[in-house]
């Protein structure tokens, strides 16, 4: 696959994660605090989830705190958003800075992702790591001769 397509397609792929933070945040705001709760709370019914359970809890404890701190998650979302969004730009257009954002972004996921399928193992966790995987292939420089043609 040549280099401006393989750079294409992470671009696709970064901005489709700018997206789906932007409507989470467009949700967040939507809900706010305690709607956000109540939406926690309507899922653990809706699953027939065990309360006194480690996902159920961890997922009131996120909630219940959500309403204080909802403007700082909005704000990091919203930077996560204006990264994606400019290191999309960047790949598409050929930008070696853009690569270099590119692979140190998924370098920094990598490890957290095999340290939670040590701890718990399972197919959306194993998909994750497959996907980062893959982008990282993508980005990564071909033939010695790295991205030293991009602009």
């Amino acid at each position: 696959m040549k280099t401006v397509r393989r750079l294409r397609l992470v671009a696709l792929v970064e901005w489709s994660k700018a997206v789906l933070v932007l409507f989470a945040v467009v949700g967040l705001l939507a809900l706010g605090g305690d709607g956000l709760r109540r939406l926690a709370m309507a899922l653990i019914d809706h699953f027939h989830l065990n309360p006194a359970n480690h996902p159920a809890r961890m997922l009131v404890y996120v909630t219940d705190g959500a309403g204080a701190d909802l403007h700082w998650v909005i704000a990091i979302a919203l930077a996560y958003v204006a990264l994606r969004v400019a290191e999309g730009w960047g790949l598409w257009a050929g930008r070696a800075w853009a690569v270099v954002v590119g692979l140190v972004s998924v370098a920094l996921y990598l490890p957290v992702e095999l340290w939670h399928l040590w701890r718990s193992p399972d197919l959306p966790g194993v998909a994750l790591l497959a996907i980062n995987l893959l982008l990282l292939a993508l980005l990564w420089p071909r033939g010695g001769r790295g991205h030293r043609h991009l602009t």
